[in-house]
């Protein structure tokens, strides 16, 4: 969640271990939590970032860490 701030049902979907079920459950209110704190706090930029890029490009989701 970290790396990613999900703001839509896709973007949230791509988190590993979120299927259709966590989407459901909990993806309008983890989604709500996020833009809330992107209100009031720069979204947190981390150093390696490339596989987070390259995942997105293949429509690939990155690995759990």
């Amino acid at each position: 969640m970290a790396r990613f701030y999900p703001r839509s049902e896709t973007e949230f979907s791509r988190i590993s271990g979120v299927g259709e079920k966590k989407l459901r459950e909990f993806g309008a209110d983890f989604m709500a939590e996020v833009l809330a704190h992107l209100r009031s706090h720069p979204r947190q930029v981390f150093a390696d970032d490339t596989f987070v890029a390259s995942a997105a490009r293949c429509g690939r989701r990155s690995p759990s860490r």
